[in-house]
Parts: structure tokens; C-alpha cells; sequence
């Protein structure tokens, strides 16, 4: 075979390769939430949790008509959020949890787990998909506006899971409307109050990676990103504190 031919392939068949990889990593976190609230919830989440899903997505994909991102790429982000980041979080949140629980009694879970450590390594895992990016694809980061895009996709898919979680819990225990307002209450809170939450938090990441992909500096394309990272794990902590959620 041609050296040329085996180039060409390789071209085609691992970008393909790496979307059927961040698809199952998504199916396995559908399947862990389906372990803890049941089929029937992981289904009612699923409806529900798309319906904020496709504006936010049409606004990113409205930012980005002028400089249209490669939809590969797009998907990628997207992706990634929705399966790795939250697989990754998941494991190292409980784990957080559990050690809270442990050393700090009743309540420092909660403390540990979703006030210092869920902010810290959502944030993490979302913006290493931007400095993957920064780093293999520098090319594809014209500037902020395209830090901004693939940052709002990826945290949108991480969004997205994260609420598939939330309303199908909600479903499991309250039903629709329940005494505890159900999956209407969390989807009022989640789904029409703060749909952008999450994008909002990982564009600062994405801006400061945006920037880095313009300076020609190696400090300076060290430094912003964490920069970027460091404001996004800020406001994270600031909305976890003060919403709980």
C-alpha cells in the first residue's frame, strides 16, 4: 500500500475513531445514571434535558456563522463534555464526597465534594478539550470568538448529562409535578433560569485559550489558559455556593 494511501486513511478513519470513542464514553454515563434513578428517569431526563440544549447550541452555532468551526470538531466538543468530563467528574467528586464524609462529619461532603472539588475538576475537564485543541489543531483557533465556541459546546454537553442526572432524579422521586415540585420545579431552575450556566463558566477558559492561540510566546500560551481556567473555577464555586446546584 502507498505511503501516501495510508496517510489519507489515517486522515479519515481517526477523527472517526476518536467520535465513536467520546460517543461511548457518553453511553456509559447515560448507563451509570440509568443505574441510579432507574430506566424509565433516565428516559424522562433525556426528553426533558434536550429541550434547553438546542437553543444554547443555536446560539453558539449562531456566534460561529461567520467563521464556521469544522463540524467534526464541533460534535467533538460537544461530546467530550457530555461523556468524558462527566465520567471523570463523576469519579473524582465521589470520591471527594466520600473523603469529606469521612474526615469532616456530617455535611463536609457536601463542602468537599461540590463546593471545592466538583468546580475544580469540571472545569478542568472541560477546558483540557480547548488546550488538546490549542495544542493539535492551533490552527482552528483564530481567536476568542473560537475559544468561545468550542468552550460553550463542550460545557452544553456537560450540561446536558449533568441535567439528564438532575430531572431524572427529580423524575424518580417526585414524578412530574409531585409535593416537591418534580421534574418541573428542577427543569424551571436548570432548563429556563440558568441553561447558559455552565457555557458561561467554561468561556472564560475558552477566551483565555483564544488568546492563547494568538500570542507567539511559549509563557504566554502556558500561563492563559490556567489564567482562564483559575476565573472559570472562580464563578463556578460562586454559583455552587450560592445555588447549591
Amino acid at each position: 500500500m502507498p505511503l501516501g494511501s495510508a496517510w489519507q486513511r489515517g486522515r479519515v478513519l481517526l477523527p472517526a475513531l476518536g467520535l465513536v470513542v467520546l460517543a461511548v464514553a457518553f453511553l456509559i454515563a447515560l448507563a451509570i445514571i440509568s443505574a441510579t434513578v432507574g430506566g424509565d428517569a433516565v428516559l424522562v431526563g433525556v426528553m426533558a434535558a434536550v429541550l434547553p440544549v438546542l437553543p444554547v447550541v443555536a446560539v453558539f452555532l449562531w456566534v460561529d456563522r461567520w467563521e464556521p468551526e469544522p463540524p467534526r470538531l464541533l460534535l467533538a466538543a460537544f461530546l467530550w463534555g457530555a461523556g468524558i468530563s462527566v465520567l471523570g467528574a463523576t469519579i473524582v467528586n465521589d470520591t471527594a464526597t466520600a473523603f469529606g464524609e469521612r474526615v469532616l462529619g456530617t455535611g463536609g461532603g457536601d463542602l468537599v465534594g461540590a463546593v471545592i472539588s466538583a468546580p475544580v475538576i469540571e472545569e478542568a475537564l472541560k477546558g483540557s478539550f480547548l488546550v488538546g485543541l490549542l495544542w493539535l489543531r492551533r490552527r482552528e483557533f483564530d481567536g476568542v470568538v473560537d475559544g468561545i465556541v468550542y468552550a460553550g459546546l463542550v460545557a452544553t454537553g456537560f450540561a446536558f448529562t449533568e441535567n439528564v442526572l438532575y430531572f431524572g432524579r427529580a423524575f424518580a422521586i417526585d414524578g412530574l409535578v409531585g409535593d416537591g415540585g418534580g421534574v418541573a420545579t428542577v427543569f424551571f431552575m436548570r432548563g429556563v433560569i440558568a441553561p447558559f450556566a455552565h457555557p458561561v463558566f467554561t468561556a472564560l477558559t475558552g477566551i483565555a485559550v483564544g488568546l492563547a492561540g494568538r500570542r507567539h510566546t511559549q509563557v504566554l500560551c502556558a500561563l492563559l489558559p490556567f489564567f482562564g481556567d483559575w476565573g472559570a473555577v472562580g464563578l463556578h464555586q460562586l454559583w455552587y455556593a450560592s445555588s447549591g446546584s
